[in-house]
């Protein structure tokens, strides 16, 4: 999902965004304990192995696996970091605009009050001459 797809979301769709992320990472962290298991069984394997030869064909597809299975959490959580810290800033952003806006408003309001309340002081004063 691009930036500007992420700004054009709710806060509602960006915790939804947020929480499939963290779904996404334990899942792959269960990857990840099921890699070291098999790691763990290999090197039993390994002890058991007649040879160094022998140990080494047999451990290096749990090597390769585990080495996948890491790199790719890293990158997951490296985007869901990413993601989270890009989601934080749009919605600072945004809560300054909102800020910005309501102080305009606001002003607006009083000015508008104090030029009524003008206009009503003339009309007393025309209205006891």
């Amino acid at each position: 999902m691009t930036a500007e797809e992420l700004r054009k979301l709710s806060r509602t769709d960006l915790m939804e965004v947020l929480v499939a992320q963290m779904k996404e990472n334990e899942i792959l962290q269960k990857q990840v304990e099921k890699a070291k298991k098999l790691l763990s069984e290999r090197e039993i394997t390994l002890r058991e192995s007649g040879t160094m030869a022998e140990a080494a064909m047999k451990l290096c597809g749990v090597f390769e696996a585990a080495d996948a299975a890491t790199k790719l959490y890293r990158e997951n959580l490296e985007t869901a970091f990413s993601r989270s810290r890009d989601m934080i800033r749009e919605a600072e952003e945004k809560a300054a605009q909102i800020i910005s806006d309501a102080e305009e408003k606001a002003a607006q309001i009083i000015s508008d009050a104090e030029a009524a309340s003008m206009h009503l002081s003339e009309d007393d004063i025309a209205d006891e001459t």
